[in-house]
């Protein structure tokens, strides 16, 4: 025997599946939150993100025209360039020039450059050692600059301060 459906029923079952189709979606979102929590970890955990190089830093170029040749003579040749020295950092763009200071042509991303560091004892890291020490050293007066001028506009506020009080 069966029973009367009653509008009482009929309610309660779109009540109920109403509330199954919430429970589905709130899974769905928790799946994806999850899923998302994985693939942040995994690309942080590749290595590092943005990289910066200073000006004066030893760097190579990678030559990608390199990667789809099919000439014999050309598969044996090295894929990363002889060495340049950053001369400017525009973005992601840095202008480059070669370790005697002449400019080369062009602007190359951070993502086709790599870091160079000379091994120790050459004369190349020894050059390497001048040319942070006069990074460095360019730097330190930049910041010395600042704070004096900074220490200026101080002192310059604290006595036009001084002229209004004797002013008043």
């Amino acid at each position: 025997s069966v029973l009367p459906i009653t509008m009482d029923d009929t309610l309660l079952q779109m009540a109920y599946v109403e509330q199954q189709r919430l429970d589905g979606y709130s899974e769905a979102v928790a799946h994806a939150f999850k899923r998302k929590a994985a693939f942040d970890r995994r690309v942080l955990d590749k290595g590092p993100g943005e990289v910066i190089f200073i000006e004066g830093d030893l760097v190579q170029v990678y030559r990608s025209d390199l990667d789809y040749t099919f000439k014999m003579e050309r598969k044996l040749l090295p894929k990363w360039s002889k060495l340049y020295r950053v001369a400017s950092r525009d973005s992601n763009s840095y202008t480059l020039e070669t370790c005697g200071g002449e400019p080369i042509e062009g602007r190359f991303s951070a993502r086709c450059l790599r870091a160079f560091e000379p091994g120790e004892g050459t004369q190349l890291a020894e050059e390497q050692k001048t040319v942070v020490a006069k990074r460095q050293a360019k730097e330190a007066n930049q910041r010395r600059r600042a704070l004096g001028w900074l220490e200026e506009s101080k002192r310059a506020d604290r006595e036009s301060l001084g002229d209004e009080d004797a002013a008043t």
